[in-house]
Parts: structure tokens; C-alpha cells; sequence
């Protein structure tokens, strides 16, 4: 039962439906009674071997599936239970992604449908449906599940073909694809030297072509010509000969026209088996009463250019012209034949036995013939010939009565060749042409008159005015709505007599978006009287507020009476009070005007009052109070953007769902420098990572350093770097040649990331530099690079690297002449910064000794640069700003022991020289020379500066105007920015 159930889901196990043949097989195998000492492990062993291959594969409900392998696991050890799915957990969130994909292409895929011939033309079921199964298929073949297991990616790329031929079996193209995937993949085991498995892949393709041959495709000549070449590139002659019999045999294929299948077998019989087969089974094509001429044409055409034996190709197109005497097609095919062999003679006598009386051609194809003899004749002949021909074609047209007087048609066929034409199209259209959509008349070897008919003088402007209106421009009809009658049309619709046009689509989408017209029913405003009437209204200077009672009477009870009485009750006490009951009684249109919400005003304002000061200054700071998750979520989000992962996360994570929500947005651009997570934290953290929203990591830091853990290591060993995909920025701190050589490798997925730091002291070999700086150069995303490397490591020749899309570079101790032979391999580089390093060059082959001598060559797409001198060179200061003409902005720290490299007028010359687009520079001197005494020190110091301080040229440059200089006795400081 257990290997039943392994046939089982070894061919159907990946289906996206294979969830209850997983289960039942997990059910049966619990349910196996264990006898023996051992066999309690055994079936455990084999339960979780089960388990761990169906959560592995997407298929609905594999939760459930997942959630049964967590509860099995815990039940049997707890400890190592947790620890097994800890290290299953982030495969199956992998597989998780995968299902959904999975299932949604198969959502629009219809399995229960028929193998049927597909219709001509297709219907639009048909279209979706092929488009469907193409589409499916040609996800799988991406490897969605990113394994490494090449062989599990073929077995499922060969099940979604096997599914699709369940429903299109007729399709050969599907036939075709899988057995050439086959093929090709059985190719790329037998380069690497697996003859095993490059075996199995071919025999599995053949045993497809078998099944095609014999089902669907049993008289598809396309599928057994494919597998007849696949056979004989395995050196299997016999069976690809048999292929071409079965096709050729009237019982197997049953073909009503078999000419393409002995032609294609003759030239296989050729191949293999020499001139002498292919005759044979051509004797067998002409006993054939199926085969039509072109299999005459086939085997002449062999014999003329595989033998190389005029003769016998002559004698065969003979025999084929006693058959086909009246095949225009087989008749220009031999006449095509014998123009090409540069025989003169006997293509006349050729056209003088085709067209002479006793043979019995019909005119009709006469005339194809007579165009074919006049451009012979024209090539090779005379003029008399030329007019002889003409002349006898003439007779032709004249009998079959084309020609109503107009010969001149007749004279465009001896003057033309190719597309080149003696007269105009209006020309030709006067001369009486009346087709001219094919005006290549020479390609097609047919003449104006056969093209077109000759029109009399009487249609002549009928058909000019046809013409005419043809390049006039005409409604685009394609979008017009169709006419469908309506008793009663709807509101919105064009009723007509006898029905209703419906909206476009376009005015049906606004129509239903409008407001429903019960809202357009009025009162309607006049706007132009409105504000006629707004603009001859007078405005009192003085305010005098109007009441309305309910009866619609004015009420002024704002007027001097009553602001008398008003202020007189305000001396007796009662003005103060907004209290309703400590007021004199009003009338029926006044409290009428009191509402509900003036009076819970009132209220709230003599609560205010009745209380103290401090209660009333505590409640005024309650009522003023902000909570932090009062604010918005774009607030909340950018203040996270500013905050680490782990931060964020040990913060406000499962505070809340808004801020679990927030906090998962993929919107956020968050940064995890998880150089600061401790060693305990580290596993626990990496699995959150993972599990929850790893895509909005925008900046990653990860750090060995000294002495700490291995952390680089460990992360890699919990996940990869293609599950960062919004990844921009990446710094490496302290790793190793290993690790990053592996990361390089990952990142290049990683169409997002345009940022890379390393910053490392743990390589120290110059062949591991050359790897590393071909690995980084020549990664496609990257545009912003930093190296930081050990400074005893020496640039390396690096003759493999690639045109490099890298835009600013920063580099540290680089010889100058090895940064010479760096700047060629970045053509985009915009921004430099380095530090020169001052050893020797020994490490410099002949082969760059040119490449070095070229001191001419200039780099002006180069426009900021920034270096540090460990120790100043003048030469090669000025080599390197030679090279780059073009720098606006300009940089150098460096050390000097000589007092006139710091003086301003030195720079000023040097920087006007060389850089003539300079716009901000920023000098660092640092001079090591001794001065005699302070007045000296003091004198030095104002010269210094101010050579600097009071030069335009200097001021426009230095951006931040800051001219310092600190001198002792022994160095001087000179900055200038």
C-alpha cells in the first residue's frame, strides 16, 4: 500500500490539488500498528519524511498540512520538535508565497474540458484557455520555488505539460515544447558529464514523441518529422526510418497528401544512407498515387546539387512534364530550373516545346509563360528575339481577348525589372491598369495585364473617380454600437422608432457615477439674477443683529430699550448669569429661540466657573493634552522611517492593531543596523525579520567586528538576500572573503539595491582582492560603491573586469597607476573619492605599460573628486588632475614638507591650469618645517592666509568661507573651505 501510495504522488504529488493524497498517505502510515523494538522510530522516521515533502510542495491547504506537522512534532519531543520547526519555518513561508501564486493561475484554468480538435477560428473559451495553460507553464519553468534542486524544477515543469496535453492534445506546438525542453535539458547533464541522467531525459523525450504519434498527433507531419530528426541525432537510423513508414503507410497516418513526407524521408534516406536510397524511395513516391509534382522537382533538384549530375535532374524533370504537362506551378518550377543552368539553347527549346501547338495547354496559363519566355529573352537575347516573342505573345492576349486595342500594356514587361517600373501609377492607370496593389510586378513574375484587366475609354473616369475617393479620408465604424430594438427604453438611452441606441461604454461608466437625478429636480438658482441682486445691496455701517420667530415675525430684541434693560439687570446680579432659571422670565418668541446646545453651553461654562482655579487651569491642560497615537499615520510612519527595526519593533509592535498595521506597511522604508543586536537576540530577531515584513528593509548593516559573534555567518544561514527586494543600501562591516564572495553572488537578483559599502581588515591577499573587486564591478545594480579595505593590500591587476555602471566610487590606497588602469572599466563614473596610496608599482605587468604611458587620456564625465595624500607628489597631483578636465568640485588632505606647496599663489596657478571648471575646492595643508621664532611663526601664518583670505578667486570657491591656519614651531595647519 505504501508503494501505491509513493507511485501516487511521485507523478501527481506536485499537482496543486494533491492535499488529500498527502493526507490519507499520513493517515496510513500513523495508523500501522509498530512491532518491534525498532520499528516505533522507523515510523516516525518515515511520518515525518511525508510530512517534510508535502509542506515543501504549494498545493492548497498546505497550513493545514503545516499546522498538523507542528502538532506531530511537539507531540513526540517538544525540545527538538521546536527546534525542527524553527528550521522548516522559513521554507515553508516560502512555499506559502508560492501557493498563492500557484493558485491563481490555476484559478482561470478549466481542467474538466474535453481533448477536441480545436476550432478555425478559435473560439474565445479556446484562446483564454490555451492562454492560461501557457501562461501556467511558463511560471513554472522561472522556478518560482527558487530551490537549487534542478531535477524537482524539471519534474514540475514536465507535470504542468502533462496536464495541459490532458486538454489540448491537439496542440502540437505543446508536444513539441516539452519533448525540446527534454532534450535540452538531457543536453546541459551531458556537458557536465552526467550520462545517467542525460540518458533518462532523452528516453523520457522519445517516449513522449511515441505517445504524440500514436494518439493526437497520428497524421501531424510536423511532430514526426521532429521525432525522426531526434532519433537520428541519437544514431538511431533504423527507428527514425520506421517513423517516416509509419507516416507514409496509408493505414497508420493516412495522409491524403503524403509529398511532404517522402520528401523529407528522401532527404533522410540521403543523409544516412546515401544517393542510392533516396532514388529508391523516390521510385516508391512515383508509384504513389497520392503524391502530387512537387516531389519530381524535389529529387531533381537533389540530384542536381548533391550528385552534381545535370542529366539526370533533366531526365527526371522530363518524366515529370509527361505527367504535368498542364501544372503551371511544376511548369515555371522546370523553367526556373533550366534558366538557372546558363544554357541558352536548351531553355528555347524548352519554352518552343511548352508553348508550341501540339501541345495541349490551356491558354488561360499561357500568358504566365509567354512573361516568363520575354524576361529570358531579355536577359540573354537580342532585340529581334525580344519582338519576336512579344509579337507571339500578342496572338495570345488577342485570342483570349484582353487586349481591346491597347499594346502599349504589353511594352511595360520588356522595359521593367524588379520593382522598377517605365512609367508612373497615374501613368499606368491612364495606360488602363486597373489593379496596381501589387506593383512588384517583376517579383511575382507576372505582367501588368495579368494583375489587372484592361478598362475601356468609356469606365476610364469612373475609375479615376473611384480612386480618388479611395485616399479620402473615412469614420472609423469599428467602435459604432450596434442597433438593438427596445420597447421601452431607459432614462440615459437615444430612443428611436423602434428602439434605443445604448450609451458607450465610457458615458454608461459616467452616467452610473452621477448623482441619481431625483437630485437635479430644483429649485434651480439663476445665477446671473443672484448676483444682480448681490451687487445693489446696500451694507449698513452698523450692526443690528435679526431674530426670527417660529411664526416668522421680527424680533429686535437687540435695540437701545432693550440694551438699557439688559445693562440695568446686569447691576442688579442678574446680568452675570447664563443660568436659565436665575433669568427673568421670557417671552414665548424669546425662549422659543433657546436651543438644546446653547443650553449645554451654558452649562459647561458655569461648571468652569463654580470650580477653582486649580481644578480649572488641570482641566485646561487635559482638554489641550495630545497622545502620541492621537497623531496620523503618515506622521507615525515618517517618525518610524527615522527609528531602527529592532527599535520600532520592540516598541510598538502588538501594541495595538493600527500600530501592527503601521508598522507592517509596505510603504515604510525602514533601516536595520543589526550590527547592534546582541548574540542572544540575534536568532530570535532574524526570525521575526523573516516571517513578517523583510521587504520594507531599505537599508541593511550587518557587522562581524572584533570581538563579537560571527554574525554575518549566522544570518546567512537563516536566509538569503533575495527575500530583501526593496533592499537599497547594504553595509558590510568586518566580514570575510567567504562571505562576501556568497553575498555578491546573492545581490544581483536585487534589482532595487543601488548602495554597497565594505568596510573590512579580514582579507588580506591580493588574489582575493582581484575576486572581490571583479565581483563588485561587475555588479549590474550597483551605482554607488565604497571599498575600505586592509591598507597593506595592493591594488591588483584586474584585466576581467566589465564595463562597470558604478556613479561614485570611493576607494582607499590605491596606487595612482593602478587607479589608471581602474577608470577605463567606468565609463559612468561621476564622483571619486580615494586615498593615494605612495608604494611602488611592482606589481605592474607589460601588458598595461601602454595602457599606463597614455598619459593624454582624459575622463571629463568625472566632476568630483575628493583624496587624501599620505604624502604630497606634485607629479602625480598633476597627472591626476590632467586626467580629469572637468572637476567642479575638488578636494585634497594631504602632508607636505615644503613651504612653497602651501602658499596660495602654488594652488592658484595649478587649479586655473588644469581645472577651468572649478566651482567649490577644499584645501587641507599639512606642513611639517621648522620656524625660527614666533614673529616668524605669526608673519608666515598672515602671509599664508592671506593669500587665500583677500583672492576673488578663492572666495567664489571656498563654500563655507572658512580660512583658518594653526602654526607652532615644528607644523603648520592651512584649511581652507
Amino acid at each position: 500500500m505504501a508503494q501505491a501510495y509513493d507511485f501516487a504522488l511521485e507523478k501527481i504529488g506536485m499537482d496543486v490539488y494533491s492535499y488529500n493524497i498527502w493526507n490519507d498517505y499520513i493517515i496510513f502510515l500513523k495508523s500501522v500498528e509498530a512491532v518491534g523494538s525498532d520499528a516505533e522510530n522507523k515510523k516516525i522516521t518515515a511520518v515525518r519524511k511525508v510530512y517534510q515533502k508535502g509542506i515543501m510542495t504549494p498545493m492548497t491547504n498546505v497550513e493545514l498540512l503545516w499546522k498538523d506537522y507542528c502538532t506531530y512534532e511537539m507531540g513526540i519531543n517538544p525540545m527538538l520538535g521546536k527546534k525542527i520547526i524553527d528550521e522548516r519555518s522559513r521554507e515553508f513561508l516560502n512555499v506559502k508565497r508560492v501557493t498563492k501564486e500557484f493558485e491563481t493561475l490555476v484559478r482561470t484554468i478549466d481542467r474538466n474540458i474535453p481533448c477536441i480538435p480545436p476550432t478555425i477560428p478559435q473560439t474565445a473559451d479556446e484562446i483564454k484557455q490555451i492562454t492560461a495553460w501557457r501562461k501556467f507553464i511558463s511560471w513554472e519553468r522561472l522556478n518560482p520555488l527558487k530551490t537549487e534542486d534542478i531535477l524537482l524544477v524539471i519534474r514540475r515543469v514536465v507535470l504542468a505539460y502533462e496536464q495541459g496535453l490532458l486538454c489540448l492534445g491537439y496542440h502540437a506546438d505543446l508536444w513539441y515544447e516539452v519533448c525540446a525542453y527534454l532534450e535540452q535539458t538531457s543536453h546541459g547533464y551531458s556537458e557536465r558529464g552526467d550520462a545517467q541522467l542525460s540518458k533518462r531525459f532523452l528516453d523520457d523525450a522519445a517516449i513522449l514523441y511515441e505517445r504524440a504519434i500514436q494518439t493526437y498527433m497520428r497524421s501531424n507531419m510536423l511532430i514526426h518529422f521532429a521525432y525522426a530528426d531526434f532519433e537520428e541525432q541519437r544514431l538511431n537510423i533504423d527507428k527514425a526510418r520506421s517513423i517516416y513508414n509509419r507516416l507514409l503507410d496509408i493505414n497508420e497516418a493516412n495522409l491524403k497528401d503524403p509529398t511532404l513526407a517522402y520528401i523529407q524521408a528522401m532527404r533522410f534516406e540521403r543523409r544516412t544512407d546515401g544517393i542510392k536510397s533516396a532514388r529508391t524511395l523516390f521510385k516508391r513516391a512515383r508509384e504513389d498515387i497520392r503524391t502530387n509534382h512537387q516531389i519530381y522537382v524535389a529529387a531533381a533538384l537533389m540530384e542536381y546539387y548533391c550528385t552534381k549530375d545535370n542529366n539526370i535532374a533533366f531526365n527526371i524533370f522530363n518524366l515529370g512534364l509527361k505527367k504535368y504537362n498542364q501544372n503551371l506551378d511544376y511548369i515555371l518550377a522546370y523553367i526556373d530550373y533550366m534558366t538557372h543552368l546558363n544554357e541558352d539553347h536548351n531553355a528555347r527549346v524548352l519554352f518552343e516545346r511548352i508553348l508550341s501547338p501540339n501541345n495541349s495547354i490551356f491558354k488561360q496559363l499561357q500568358p504566365t509563360i509567354w512573361n516568363e519566355f520575354l524576361k529570358f529573352e531579355s536577359q540573354v537575347g537580342d532585340l529581334q528575339s525580344i519582338k519576336k516573342v512579344e509579337k507571339r505573345r500578342l496572338k495570345i492576349y488577342s485570342d483570349l481577348n484582353e487586349l481591346e486595342g491597347r499594346e502599349t500594356l504589353l511594352l511595360v514587361d520588356r522595359y521593367k525589372f524588379l520593382n522598377l517600373l517605365p512609367c508612373s501609377i497615374d501613368e499606368l492607370k491612364l495606360l488602363g491598369c486597373k489593379d496596381l496593389s501589387n506593383i512588384n510586378l517583376s517579383s511575382t513574375n507576372t505582367s501588368v495585364l495579368t494583375n489587372g484587366s484592361i478598362v475601356n475609354g468609356t469606365t476610364l473616369l469612373e475609375q479615376a473617380v473611384r480612386d480618388r475617393r479611395a485616399i479620402l479620408p473615412r469614420p472609423d465604424i469599428k467602435h459604432m454600437m450596434p442597433f438593438r430594438p427596445t420597447r421601452k427604453p431607459l432614462p440615459g438611452s437615444h430612443p428611436t422608432p423602434g428602439g434605443a441606441f445604448p450609451l458607450p461604454d465610457t458615458a454608461l461608466y459616467l452616467v452610473k457615477v452621477l448623482p441619481p437625478a431625483r437630485n437635479f429636480e430644483g429649485p434651480f438658482v439663476i445665477i446671473d439674477e443672484l448676483m444682480e441682486r448681490v451687487t445693489r445691496i446696500t451694507i449698513p455701517d452698523s450692526f443690528d443683529p435679526i431674530r426670527f420667530s417660529i411664526q416668522g415675525e421680527v424680533i429686535r430684541d437687540l435695540d437701545s430699550s432693550n440694551t438699557n434693560t439688559s445693562q440695568q439687570n446686569r447691576k442688579i446680579g442678574h446680568g452675570d448669569s447664563d443660568d436659565e432659571e436665575q433669568q427673568a422670565p421670557l417671552n414665548v418668541s424669546e425662549r422659543s429661540t433657546m436651543d438644546i446646545y446653547r443650553q449645554r453651553q451654558q452649562k459647561r461654562v458655569k461648571l468652569t466657573k463654580t470650580n477653582s482655579t486649580d481644578q480649572l487651569q488641570s482641566l485646561q491642560r487635559i482638554a489641550t493634552m495630545t497622545c502620541f497615537e492621537d497623531l496620523s499615520g503618515e506622521i507615525l510612519m515618517i517618525i518610524f522611517e527615522y527609528m531602527d527595526v529592532e527599535d520600532l519593533w520592540t516598541i510598538f509592535f502588538n501594541m495595538n492593531t493600527r500600530f501592527n498595521t503601521l508598522v507592517f506597511d509596505s510603504r515604510l522604508r525602514l533601516t536595520a543596523n543589526i550590527s547592534k543586536i546582541d548574540k542572544t537576540k540575534f536568532d530570535q530577531f532574524c526570525l521575526s525579520l523573516f516571517q513578517t515584513n523583510c521587504n520594507n528593509i531599505f537599508i541593511l548593516i550587518l557587522s562581524n567586528n572584533y570581538y563579537r559573534y560571527p554574525q554575518i555567518r549566522q544570518f546567512l544561514f537563516h536566509t538569503t538576500f533575495m527575500y530583501f527586494q526593496s533592499l537599497y543600501s547594504l553595509i558590510l562591516i568586518d566580514i570575510n572573503y567567504d562571505e562576501l564572495m556568497k553575498i555578491t553572488n546573492q545581490i544581483k537578483q536585487l534589482s532595487n539595491l543601488n548602495h554597497l559599502h565594505v568596510n573590512t581588515h579580514e582579507i588580506y591577499h591580493d588574489k582575493q582582492l582581484m575576486n572581490i573587486t571583479q565581483e563588485l564591478f561587475n555588479q549590474p545594480n550597483i551605482h554607488v560603491l565604497g571599498l575600505d579595505f586592509h591598507e597593506k593590500i595592493q591594488w591588483y591587476d584586474i584585466k576581467t573586469i566589465s564595463l562597470s555602471n558604478i556613479e561614485v566610487l570611493s576607494l582607499n590606497f590605491i596606487n595612482i597607476d593602478r587607479l589608471f588602469l581602474l577608470l577605463p572599466c567606468c565609463p559612468h563614473l561621476r564622483s571619486l573619492s580615494m586615498t593615494l596610496d605612495s608604494r611602488c608599482n611592482s606589481l605592474i605587468t607589460n601588458d598595461n605599460s601602454e595602457s599606463l604611458s597614455q598619459s593624454t587620456i582624459t575622463y571629463p564625465q568625472i566632476t568630483s573628486l575628493r583624496f587624501y595624500f599620505r604624502s604630497f607628489n606634485i607629479s602625480a597631483l598633476q597627472r591626476l588632475l590632467n586626467a580629469l578636465p572637468s572637476l567642479k568640485r575638488f578636494s585634497i588632505d594631504t602632508l607636505m614638507y615644503k613651504e612653497d606647496y602651501i602658499r596660495a599663489s602654488f594652488w592658484t596657478l595649478l587649479l586655473q591650469q588644469r581645472l577651468p571648471l572649478l566651482e567649490r575646492v577644499r584645501l587641507v595643508l599639512r606642513g611639517f618645517f621648522g620656524l625660527e621664532s614666533n614673529e616668524k611663526i605669526n608673519e608666515n601664518r598672515k602671509n599664508f592666509i592671506g593669500g587665500y583670505q583677500y583672492d576673488q578667486y578663492w572666495l567664489d570657491r571656498a563654500h563655507k568661507k572658512i580660512f583658518t591656519c594653526y602654526t607652532n614651531d615644528t607644523s603648520m595647519v592651512l584649511q581652507i573651505r
